[in-house]
């Protein structure tokens, strides 16, 4: 089974919740109004919390959410497959 990195770049993010809204057991918004990703690692820069990122089995909604987002902030990278 392959493997996926999705990643939330809350510097793309302005808010606008159609992740959210078509995938509400993946994303929310956070305290800023950015995009979060539910139970995912965070890259932080100084004090800014830059993105967030999981390393997924299924793709689920992520890439509906994906290809949602109007800033292309949403991005999914096949990773590997299993043997």
């Amino acid at each position: 089974m392959p493997q996926f990195r999705v990643e939330v770049d809350r510097l793309k993010c302005n808010g606008f919740g159609a992740c959210v809204e078509l995938c509400p057991h993946a994303f929310y918004l956070g305290e800023d109004g950015r995009s979060k990703i539910r139970g995912a690692e965070e890259v932080v820069e100084g004090d800014m919390n830059v993105k967030d990122f999981i390393v997924v089995d299924d793709l689920g909604c992520y890439k509906i959410a994906e290809e949602a987002c109007p800033f292309q902030a949403i991005n999914v990278q096949k990773l590997s497959e299993a043997i």
